[in-house]
C-alpha cells in the first residue's frame, strides 16, 4: 500500500517543458512586449490620477507636476528666439525657381543641414 501511494505521488509531479517553451518560443518580441505593458500600465495611472482632478486648482498642480517632471527628464527648454547663424552654401538657380543649400545651427555648435526651393 505504502508503495502504491508513492508512486501516485509521482506521477502527478509536471516534467512537461511545452509550457516553458511556449513561453519563451517568441524571444524576439519580448523587448517590445514588456516595453509595451510598460506602456499601458503608465496610461492606466495616467487615466486614473486625472480622472481624481476635480477642481481649477487640482488641474493646476498637476500642471506643475507635469512640468517639474519633463524639466526633471529634458532639462532646460531653449529661448524663444535661438540665433540661427544661417550659412548659404550654394544657389543654384533654374527656369522658374532656385534652390539654395545652407546649413544653420539648431543649437549653438549644432548644424543641420537644409534646401529651400523658391519658385518666382
Amino acid at each position: 500500500m505504502f508503495l502504491l501511494n508513492t508512486s501516485i505521488g509521482w506521477s502527478q509531479t509536471n516534467y512537461s517543458i511545452l509550457d516553458f517553451w511556449k513561453y519563451y518560443s517568441d524571444a524576439e518580441n519580448q523587448l517590445y512586449k514588456q516595453q509595451a505593458e510598460i506602456s499601458f500600465q503608465s496610461l492606466i495611472k495616467r487615466k486614473e490620477s486625472i480622472s481624481k482632478l476635480q477642481t481649477k486648482n487640482d488641474w493646476e498642480g498637476h500642471q506643475q507636476v507635469i512640468k517639474e517632471r519633463l524639466h526633471a527628464s529634458i532639462g532646460d527648454f531653449p529661448c524663444k528666439h535661438p540665433k540661427l547663424n544661417p550659412v548659404i552654401t550654394k544657389r543654384i538657380k533654374k527656369e522658374g525657381f532656385s534652390v539654395e543649400k545652407l546649413y544653420f545651427e539648431s543649437m549653438p555648435g549644432v548644424k543641420v543641414t537644409a534646401a529651400f526651393f523658391i519658385l518666382y
